[in-house]
């Protein structure tokens, strides 16, 4: 015997079990919002059915049965119209002792309350938004207070964390401590000094030129400039433009060459922090047997003299446009330590999650000798969680790996 076959014969109304004489005609709409509503809001486990076709007698089965079965897609259309969330249901026909029963099956009410979504009003009745009714035995009533709280409660304990985490900085393996080999800043190589090295060498060609210049009579000083130069120079500025090295007097470049780690400021950290820094992310792990709701992962990172931390992805020099969702986190800075912070959504069970787009720009000098260590504070927030995970891992710097 089937398990509607059992419903039919030996069942009687209940929480999860409702009989109707007919059909949910249009004229009946409330009615049929109302009782699919009630029931997808009972405090039960497991499958609700409403069987069409049924007289409720309490002495034996009165199954009276249908001519014709309505629309299965105008009934779900009608309840996805009007109640929210969604509300997962069947119609379908079902033949018992030679007559035709109509079935309404309602599942998965994980996500209760189930409330109107706008008001509906019929010739006879109406019905509110944001308006709920629950199923009690054979008793249809408006939700309460105490149904919320009921409810939100269960829902909390069903969704409530179990487990553990892994923090790591290895995407294969579980490694909480990660090794750093230090780096020399190559100052050869740096924008400032490379142009400081061709700023040197047109003052000596200029120099040159001056000292040539007086020798045969004609009087210059550091100041000079050629007809040619104040061309180009005038032409630079009405066109909104700079002026190239090799149009300045000496006096200037001397200045430019005073001035020049200031002025290739951008282009000295872009080189640092992008070229040549350690490129660092972290990976998280759901080894429990529930998912994690709303996540948050704050890292706390001790400052220390030999580090240079981006606080957001580098720009590259002379780049007018803005860089919008960089995929960086977010970066804070504080006396003694940075925050990071990155929020990473849902987290499902064993599934592994990368916490940044654009990783952790890094860069450690070696201005000194000693090794050091960074002990990193890992904390996990989570709607369904009472409390934070705490983890710790650690960067260790030092000359060799």
């Amino acid at each position: 015997m089937s398990k509607l076959d059992n419903l039919i014969e030996f069942e009687n109304e209940n929480t999860s079990l409702d009989f109707k004489l007919e059909e949910y005609t249009k004229y009946k709409t409330v009615s049929l919002i109302k009782d699919i509503m009630s029931m997808a809001n009972a405090d039960l486990q497991g499958d609700r059915y409403i069987i069409i076709g049924m007289k409720p007698d309490p002495v034996g089965r009165n199954i009276v049965g249908i001519d014709t079965l309505i629309d299965s897609a105008s009934i779900q259309q009608t309840i996805i119209d009007n109640i929210e969330p969604e509300i997962h249901l069947d119609y379908f026909a079902h033949h018992y002792e030679g007559k035709l029963l109509g079935i309404i099956k309602i599942t998965k009410c994980e996500n209760q309350p189930y409330l109107m979504k706008k008001d509906f009003i019929s010739q006879n009745s109406s019905l509110k938004r944001g308006e709920g009714f629950i199923r009690m035995g054979t008793t249809q009533m408006r939700l309460f207070r105490s149904h919320y709280e009921q409810m939100y409660a269960k829902r909390y304990r069903s969704h409530k964390f179990s487990g553990d985490i892994d923090i790591s900085f290895d995407r294969d393996n579980v490694v909480t401590q990660l090794n750093i080999i230090r780096k020399k800043i190559d100052r050869e190589n740096l924008p400032s000094s490379l142009q400081a090295k061709e700023i040197e060498r047109i003052i000596e060609i200029k120099v040159k030129e001056l000292e040539y210049y007086n020798n045969i009579g004609l009087k210059r000083n550091e100041d000079y400039m050629d007809a040619m130069s104040m061309m180009r120079i005038a032409q630079y500025n009405l066109m909104g433009g700079g002026t190239s090295y090799e149009d300045r007097s000496i006096t200037t470049l001397r200045k430019n060459l005073k001035n020049i780690t200031k002025t290739y400021y951008d282009e000295d950290y872009y080189y640092l922090i992008e070229k040549k820094s350690e490129k660092i992310n972290v990976f998280i792990k759901n080894i429990g047997s529930s998912y994690l709701k709303d996540v948050k992962l704050l890292l706390k990172l001790p400052k220390h003299k030999n580090l240079l931390l981006a606080e957001e992805l580098p720009k590259k020099p002379n780049n007018k446009y803005p860089i919008i969702n960089s995929g960086y986190p977010f970066v804070e800075e504080f006396p003694e330590h940075y925050e990071i912070s990155e929020d990473l959504g849902d987290l499902k069970q064993h599934l592994l999650v990368k916490a940044f787009d654009e990783s952790l720009r890094m860069f450690f000098s070696s201005e000194d000798e000693n090794d050091f260590y960074l002990d990193i504070e890992a904390a996990l927030f989570a709607a369904n969680l009472d409390e934070p995970i705490r983890k710790n891992i650690r960067i260790c710097v030092g000359n060799t790996g």
